[in-house]
């Protein structure tokens, strides 16, 4: 494993938005990582979030293949939880109430929108040790497919009976050949996948052709305007309004998209009782389009982002606004009550 992250990122200059093409930035800060900097900007005209300049497609394929979860499994990744970076840990099992929370997600989702049965071809567009591809095969028989880079997790993929079909969503989704019917999937997922590609449009375009038709695009995105993940493996990061800027742009319609209400404001952000990081968008195919261009700017958009982060932690609230949300959150536990105990005519209207 290489001593200095140097030694595995080559940068290469951004000069447009991805989903606009506008060349009006706005610097948003960054982090760095064993002396690496990763800064970050956000578009003036749409308002992604994106790093500025950002490895090359070729530098984060290599890390991914040889560095990612070997990293990640030695306690040496850059984490999110300080526990992650206990090497007297094992990684994998104290990631395991995480994976199970995040199927019990997931199939929640599929069970939704899916008829979820033997029938149902699922494809995981970064599957990781493939958890949740191997239950779902295990709870309803799908017929479960893989994508993924990393050496250390096709290992477990393959000792779990999930099959890999490709290494990076570069080298399968960009520049399809002609895809037959048989080949096609009933559903393509991608948790906390989507920030990590270097090449978001021409990759969602790429799988626009694997999915088939009425099929389900489902993805788990962190929502920016909550949880600001600037870190080496984000090269792009989504808010709700970004993320179906994309899906427009590469030809899906999103049906669908479940995230907190976005905090525009100082009582709109406060009055969210219980905000989430994460959104969960459920998209379908149709046709590409651009979006009409929102009426904000970059300042603007970062101040959503800060305000979102400030009311994410109950601590970071004044008294005030900790008074505020405790009422709201005792009148919706008391509605939840109201609603489990009256009758399902009752139900519906206090719903």
């Amino acid at each position: 494993m290489a001593n200095s992250h140097n030694d595995i990122f080559e940068f290469e200059q951004v000069d447009s938005c991805c989903l606009c093409g506008s060349t009006s930035q706005h610097d948003a800060k960054g982090s760095s990582w064993f002396g690496v900097g990763f800064s970050y900007c956000v578009c003036n005209s749409c308002g992604l979030k994106y790093m500025r300049p950002r490895p090359t497609t070729a530098s984060y394929e290599r890390f991914y293949k040889d560095q990612y979860w070997q990293q990640n499994m030695q306690g040496a990744g850059y984490a999110s939880d300080l526990t992650y970076n206990d090497t007297e840990q094992d990684q994998l099992k104290l990631r395991m109430p995480k994976y199970e929370k995040a199927y019990k997600i997931v199939k929640e989702h599929l069970l939704e929108t899916c008829k979820v049965d033997k029938n149902l071809r699922v494809l995981e567009v970064g599957c990781a040790f493939g958890f949740t591809l191997e239950w779902l095969h295990r709870d309803y028989g799908c017929k479960v497919y893989g994508l993924e880079p990393s050496t250390e997790a096709i290992a477990r993929c393959e000792s779990a009976g999930v099959p890999i079909v490709a290494r990076t969503a570069e080298e399968m989704f960009i520049n399809p050949k002609p895809v037959s019917e048989d080949k096609k999937y009933d559903v393509i997922l991608l948790r906390h996948c989507l920030d990590t590609l270097s090449m978001p449009v021409e990759v969602m375009k790429g799988i626009r052709a694997y999915l088939a038709d009425g099929g389900l695009l489902l993805i788990h995105s962190v929502n920016v305007e909550f949880y600001d993940a600037m870190d080496p493996y984000h090269p792009f990061l989504y808010s709700p309004d970004t993320a179906r800027r994309l899906m427009a742009l590469a030809g899906f319609d999103v049906f669908r998209l479940d995230c907190s209400p976005s905090p525009i404001d100082h009582d709109t952000a406060v009055s969210i009782v219980k905000p989430s990081y994460q959104q969960a968008i459920f998209a379908r195919r149709g046709d590409a389009r651009k979006l009409p261009l929102p009426n904000t700017n970059a300042l603007e958009v970062m101040t959503v982002h800060d305000r979102g982060k400030q009311v994410m932690a109950w601590a970071n609230l004044g008294g005030k606004d900790l008074v505020r949300r405790l009422a709201l959150k005792s009148a919706e536990k008391s509605r939840q009550v109201l609603e489990s105990a009256a009758p399902p005519a009752i139900r519906a209207r206090i719903a």
